[in-house]
């Protein structure tokens, strides 16, 4: 396992980006016995950014389904379904804003990027 892979997958977990280890202690982690450990943890432990995807999917099929079952016209029911569609592209834009700072701010800190 690269050391890489590890420090990418503690951004997307949401970790303190000014506590992640330099890269060097990354390749630390990952040699030898332990490496396979931190594959099986990758693996296993979804990412926050999955968790939240497959959350809003579940959202928004749930609200989906309730519309259906209303008695509004479909105009309505087509509006609805646009604004869901908007937000859950709007909520997907934030996450992204968010973890590309992160990035950033993990970037500068570890002292790759000077501002």
């Amino acid at each position: 396992m690269e050391g890489n892979i590890l420090k990418e997958w503690f951004l997307n977990i949401n970790y303190n980006p000014y506590k992640i280890p330099t890269d060097d202690k990354f390749k630390f982690l990952c040699q030898g016995k332990i490496g396979p450990i931190w594959q099986e943890v990758i693996n296993v432990f979804e990412s926050r950014k999955k968790v939240d995807k497959i959350r809003l999917n579940l959202i928004y099929h749930g609200l989906k389904n309730n519309l259906k079952s209303t008695d509004l016209k479909p105009k309505q029911v087509e509006l609805w379904n646009r604004k869901i569609e908007l937000e859950g592209n709007l909520y997907e834009i934030k996450q992204k804003i968010k973890e590309t700072e992160k990035r950033l701010n993990a970037e500068v800190h570890n002292g790759k990027l000077k501002c």
